[in-house]
């Protein structure tokens, strides 16, 4: 998989800074420097393209909303990569933990429509890692999709950005030793998305659909990323 050479123990779940507001120009694009490369990003609409440079550099998008995930998605949480696996051929989805070399040390099959991955608690529970939250990330199953859910944890979960993907304004980007909030001119600058409740405030141990009316899911296509607010979870 491509995404391993742009893994490193040092930008596994950063904790979570007030991200730089940046916003694009209606036409051309702009280059973000950081300490491992550079990406350019350019406004499409009210969205964001990522495109990276001469070099991969880990580029990690925080997760805000319910969104979907795609084969060979990375998840990073604490000192945590997770990787997820469309099933194939009778095979249920899976995730994969996951080291920075590429060694699979564990794997779990999704058989039911809700998986909890956290340090205490959970479906999946990973006890050594002070910097996973108790109850830290959710991933469902809904309508032959599947979707992840961070639980309003203090420093986020995030997923490994592929060069070409579309973001939506408002994205936060950790990207080497910076992390940005992407604006495009058509959302107003500084407002971006309108921010959906999170179902896990107050609500972490309630059943999977409690309190989740109104809360958007994120669809996503490839090879870009693509977003779409017309589903919610009901």
């Amino acid at each position: 998989m491509s995404a391993w050479r742009t893994i490193d123990d040092e930008q596994a779940a950063p904790s979570a800074p007030t991200p730089e507001s940046v916003v694009l120009p209606r036409e051309g694009s702009i280059a973000i420097a950081t300490s491992n490369g550079f990406v350019t990003v350019s406004a499409e609409g009210a969205a964001v393209r990522v495109q990276f440079g001469d070099r991969d550099p880990c580029v990690l998008l925080r997760v805000t909303d319910a969104i979907e995930l795609h084969d060979g998605d990375m998840i990073s949480a604490g000192n945590q990569w997770i990787s997820y696996e469309v099933g194939r051929q009778g095979r249920p989805n899976r995730l994969h933990r996951v080291e920075s070399d590429g060694r699979v040390t564990m794997t779990l099959s999704l058989r039911n429509s809700s998986t909890i991955v956290g340090r205490t608690a959970g479906d999946i529970v990973l006890p050594g890692d002070a910097r996973l939250a108790s109850l830290h990330f959710q991933v469902l199953s809904r309508d032959e999709r599947t979707y992840l859910q961070d639980m309003a944890t203090k420093d986020g979960t995030y997923l490994l950005v592929r060069a070409g993907e579309l973001l939506p304004a408002g994205s936060v980007l950790t990207i080497g030793d910076r992390t940005v909030q992407l604006e495009t001119p058509a959302t107003g600058g500084a407002q971006g998305l309108p921010q959906w409740p999170n179902p896990w405030l107050g609500a972490a141990n309630s059943d999977m659909d409690d309190g989740m009316e109104g809360v958007t899911r994120i669809s996503r296509s490839r090879p870009t990323r693509s977003y779409g607010h017309d589903q919610t979870f009901a």
